[in-house]
């Protein structure tokens, strides 16, 4: 079901404006913007549109995210610019793109979810968006250049994530089971937390769930550091440092001097042990790095990425 979220009351139909779509596992939001001022117009919401999940279902979803948005603003649509999960593959995204110009006639940009997050975050500008949440990844852009550090899932990488910060917290739980050694605090606390009294129950617990669900023991990991507990707060620290090493790489991989950073996702903005350790890592290897703080929903990459693409024009 869509859910119309914000109407200027402006008669929008009279306006030349642009849709910017952020399509992911547990939302479609889209949101209309004039496509001049960057002034945003309407914003709707509904189901998942993650391409990785079901891609006929989000291809559905997409389209009526972009309806709903029409209805509102009327027929003067531009641009629209679609950034989805699971459209790495040029492929997919190509053949999104084809399904939209022929339904709407009008210019289409598809991207993966991560490039619209880039542009909402730094407001067009140049710089690094470090995303961590259940996994973790880093993107770069300098004009026209965009790359990513990491992010290639649980089994190769997702460092200083939340399934990171957890599956350490097992593994170490795990060793000192093999060892004989007594259970740790943390391991206790995560046991109580998943209703289980022995490590035969964690191992079929792991083996049972998906990543995200491993992920969930971050805030119990998170009180015991701030509770003093030191295994815990080694974990939450070197999580830090792993995001920080990441965007410090790609940054000297782009060439960056003074580098603006936009951290984001539920790790850095809401784990304090984890969002303090990355801020004086990269203080320590980037002195004149700027870390800043976006308020701009990634929906908005759409107008910034449209920008962009005006000027490559001029």
């Amino acid at each position: 079901m869509i859910q119309s979220l914000y109407n200027t009351g402006l008669l929008v139909n009279q306006m030349h404006y642009l849709i910017g779509i952020d399509a992911g596992g547990t939302k479609t939001a889209a949101a209309a913007y004039d496509s001049v001022s960057g002034e945003r117009l309407c914003g709707v919401e509904g189901p998942q549109g993650s391409f990785s999940v079901d891609s006929i279902s989000a291809s559905e979803n997409v389209i009526n995210a972009i309806e709903a948005c029409m209805e509102i603003c009327g027929e003067a649509c531009e641009f629209i610019c679609v950034g989805a999960a699971g459209l790495g593959d040029p492929l997919k995204r190509k053949l999104l793109s084809d399904k939209l110009v022929e339904h709407f006639r009008c210019s289409v940009l598809v991207v993966d979810d991560g490039r619209l997050a880039l542009h909402a975050a730094l407001g067009g500008n140049d710089g690094l968006l470090v995303i961590s949440g259940t996994g973790s990844i880093v993107y770069g852009k300098k004009g026209s250049n965009v790359r990513r550090y990491g992010g290639w899932g649980h089994l190769l990488d997702d460092r200083g994530s939340g399934y990171d910060i957890s599956i350490s917290a097992f593994r170490q739980m795990m060793a000192d089971y093999d060892a004989g050694k007594q259970m740790s605090p943390l391991s206790c606390a995560v046991m109580r937390f998943l209703h289980v009294e022995t490590v035969q129950e964690v191992v079929s617990f792991l083996y049972s769930v998906p990543k995200g669900k491993i992920a969930s023991i971050v805030p119990v990991v998170a009180k015991l550091a701030q509770g003093g507990d030191p295994q815990a707060a080694a974990l939450l620290d070197c999580a830090g440092e792993r995001l920080a090493e990441m965007a410090v790489n790609l940054c000297k991989k782009m060439q960056f001097e003074a580098v603006r950073i936009v951290p984001m996702g539920s790790i850095l903005l809401k784990c304090r042990p984890v969002a303090y350790s990355f801020r004086e890592y990269v203080k320590h290897k980037l002195p004149d790095a700027q870390l800043i703080t976006s308020t701009n929903e990634p929906t908005k990459g759409g107008y910034y990425l449209y920008q962009s693409l005006q000027n490559e024009e001029e």
